[in-house]
């Protein structure tokens, strides 16, 4: 794991960086952050890091591993009505689960390939729990339906993402001309 990666995820699970007043929790243990983090192979076969944070004032981000200067990607979520209606769901769904999670006091190594790990920082602790691709693809295990708002997520980010990056080359072409 390089070092920017792991300072950004660092960064989501340090529950001081959003706690601001009028915040909205969810659950029993008041839950205002929430994501997960996966590792999958690139196009060329090597494993990246991927992680997916969220917290309840509508934030969210996608950072993954890539061989770059920086050697990070990210795409930042928007505040839009359809962001709001996913990470509010995804955050009230992993509230449900916390009693199913471990307890931690440090953010777990990134998980192996074929594995997926959910994470929930609440006032009354953090969680995460350790999965499997199989179990979450699985529409009658608790955890499909979190899984499924964050597909739901990174595909309104990508769609967010080559938005910009359309427009951005548009106003390119426009200033050449």
């Amino acid at each position: 794991m390089n070092k920017v990666y792991k300072k950004k995820r660092l960064f989501w699970f340090n529950l001081d960086n959003f706690n601001k007043p009028g915040i909205k929790s969810f659950g029993i243990d008041e839950i205002i952050v929430a994501g997960v983090e996966f590792n999958m192979c690139d196009s060329c076969g090597y494993p990246r890091n991927l992680f997916i944070a969220v917290n309840s004032s509508g934030d969210s981000d996608f950072y993954y591993e890539k061989d770059s200067k920086d050697g990070i990607g990210q795409i930042i979520g928007e505040h839009s009505q359809m962001f709001n209606y996913i990470i509010n769901n995804f955050l009230n769904e992993i509230s449900e689960l916390t009693y199913n999670m471990d307890i931690c006091k440090i953010l777990p190594k990134p998980p192996e390939l074929n594995f997926i790990n959910f994470f929930a920082l609440g006032y009354k602790g953090k969680f995460y729990k350790k999965l499997t691709y199989k179990e979450v693809h699985c529409k009658e295990h608790p955890y499909y339906l979190p899984f499924t708002y964050i597909r739901y997520l990174l595909s309104e980010m990508r769609k967010t993402e080559i938005l910009r990056l359309q427009n951005k080359s548009l106003k390119k072409f426009k200033q050449s001309k």
